[in-house]
């Protein structure tokens, strides 16, 4: 007798049909699940490195606290010699006195885990403020600063998230030459003029770093907050300081 192909199973006692469906099920559920899951890892990534920041501001506020109030802001440079400040804080944040650089990559404050960068080569995924507003339109950038003399401070980004690139660093001999991005040199993690923004000629942070175009910004006062996209204007960076150059 010819026998019908209704009733035919496959391996396992399932027929064709039961199999499909099956498979078609699975899928459906993969398809809600991995979006959700990928969504909670970038919550969670997002999270963190709120909580670094934190860490960092209250490592700021060691190093007030040990001198006399104030706050480290541009890095060393030719017209303000100073501490850079990657260099400084590591020793608020667990690393030996006498510490090195090996130790300052085992900090892991200075990262961000949703940043593109995982190298070991970038010093730190965050940028400081270091605008001195007063110094406009040659933008030199603000000294330590007394942490009591900021106005609205829970209101002016401390540290921001650093963009992805910095761009190459540009040198003097021979002319036009341009050496490594500067993302990974630590002095050039600060931001000293409206360039240095998000939406600046050469942009050292970012205003869209985890999900929902969102970043988590540092504040003068400590406190830590998540920012959507486009984040601050030039004008928020403004520490309101006006006599650190008399």
């Amino acid at each position: 007798m010819c026998r019908g192909t209704r009733n035919r199973r496959a391996p396992g006692g399932w027929s064709l049909i039961e199999a499909l469906v099956v498979i078609a099920i699975i899928a459906i559920l993969l398809g809600i699940l991995i979006p959700a899951v990928s969504r909670m890892r970038a919550h969670s990534q997002r999270t963190q490195c709120a909580a670094n920041l934190f860490q960092l501001g209250k490592g700021f506020m060691a190093y007030a606290a040990e001198f006399n109030g104030y706050v480290l802001r541009v890095s060393y440079d030719y017209y303000l010699p100073g501490p850079v400040w990657i260099g400084a804080i590591p020793r608020y944040l667990g690393a030996p006195r006498n510490w090195t650089w090996a130790d300052q990559r085992r900090i892991g404050s200075f990262m961000c885990p949703s940043h593109p960068l995982r190298d070991d080569a970038v010093p730190t995924h965050y940028t400081l403020n270091c605008l001195a507003v007063e110094t406009a339109p040659n933008w030199r950038g603000a000294p330590p600063t007394l942490l009591g003399s900021v106005r609205n401070a829970s209101q002016v980004p401390l540290l921001v998230e650093s963009s992805d690139r910095f761009g190459p660093i540009p040198i003097a001999y021979p002319p036009g030459a341009m050496s490594n991005d500067a993302i990974y040199d630590e002095t050039f993690h600060v931001i000293t003029g409206p360039q240095h923004l998000a939406d600046g000629a050469r942009p050292r942070m970012t205003w869209s770093r985890h999900i929902g175009r969102t970043s988590n910004v540092l504040f003068f006062d400590g406190h830590v907050e998540t920012v959507a996209d486009p984040g601050y204007p030039l004008e928020r960076f403004d520490d309101g300081v006006r006599s650190r150059w008399n």
